[in-house]
C-alpha cells in the first residue's frame, strides 16, 4: 500500500517476475479497453473522460477475464485493485466459481490422504485466524 507513485506498480511487475506471476495492472487494463472501439470500451472511456470509478461489476469482469485467459500462470499479483471491502467479497465469490476451480492440483497421494484427515480442524482454524485478521468479514 502506498500514496499515487512510490512505486507500488513497479515493485509489483519485479515480484510477479521474480515469482513468475503474471502482473495484471488495472489502469492498464482499463486504458486498453476504453481505446478499443468496443460497447464496454467506449463506456469505460465516457466514465474516465468524466472523472468517475468505472463500476465494480465491469472491473471484475475484466481481471477475471484477463485470469481466465492465461491458464500458464503460476499465479496472479493484480495492481490497483481491492480498495474497498465489497470489492474484496465481489472478488471472493467470483474467484471461488467453478471457472477458477479448474486447475488440478497434482500431489503425491499419502500427503493427500493425511491431509483429508485434518481438513476440518484446518478449516476451524483458518476460520478463527481469518476473524481475528479480518473482523469485518464476520458479518
Amino acid at each position: 500500500m502506498g500514496g499515487p507513485g512510490c512505486g507500488k506498480g513497479t515493485q509489483c511487475k519485479n515480484m510477479a517476475t521474480k515469482n513468475g506471476f503474471c502482473h495484471v495492472g488495472l489502469g492498464q487494463l482499463l486504458r486498453q479497453e476504453a481505446q478499443r472501439s468496443t460497447q464496454r470500451g467506449r463506456k469505460i472511456h465516457n466514465i474516465m473522460l468524466q472523472g468517475l470509478l468505472v463500476p465494480m461489476g465491469i472491473i471484475l469482469d475484466m481481471i477475471c477475464n484477463t485470469m481466465l485467459s492465461r491458464p500458464e500462470s503460476r499465479g496472479f499479483l493484480i495492481d490497483g485493485f481491492l480498495r474497498e471491502l465489497r470489492q474484496a467479497k465481489g472478488f471472493e465469490r467470483i474467484a471461488s466459481s467453478a471457472d477458477f476451480m479448474r486447475r488440478p492440483i497434482h500431489t503425491p497421494e499419502q500427503p493427500w490422504l493425511e491431509r483429508l484427515e485434518t481438513a476440518e480442524q484446518d478449516k476451524r482454524n483458518w476460520q478463527i485466524v481469518s476473524l481475528q485478521a479480518f473482523p469485518e468479514l464476520a458479518g
